[in-house]
């Protein structure tokens, strides 16, 4: 018989680092290369659903990554305030798209959460 109890901390991925209560906290863009830099590139090949979200993480820190040696965050600033910032011109980028900022977050919600909670 299988628990109906949901996993309070329902990450598919080992946290790496400990949760910062301040975006200025988190870690920089040094430490993440270093945890990334033996995760691959690709989904191709992989079949366990805790290596699939590592990749998509990995996928987020490449752009993240294009996102502040871009803007000069990536030397200056902490990743949590380099997510902040790109969100924020993700928004304005969906302004000039005429794309419904709040509906594309929740279609993101709803892919993150079946991901973590669901076998692909």
């Amino acid at each position: 018989m299988t628990s109906d109890v949901q996993d309070p901390t329902p990450y598919r991925c080992t946290p790496r680092f400990g949760a910062a209560d301040h975006l200025d906290e988190t870690v920089g863009f040094a430490d993440l290369e270093a945890v990334f830099a033996d995760v691959p590139d690709t989904l191709t090949g992989y079949h366990s659903e805790h290596t699939h979200n590592l990749v998509r993480a990995g996928f987020a820190l490449a752009a993240l990554r294009a996102y502040a040696q871009c803007t000069g965050a990536y030397d200056q600033s902490s990743t949590g305030t380099a997510l902040s910032d790109l969100c924020g011109d993700l928004g304005h980028l969906c302004d000039v798209l005429g794309l419904d900022w709040d509906q594309l977050v929740e279609a993101g919600r709803y892919h993150y959460d079946h991901e973590i909670r669901h076998c692909d």
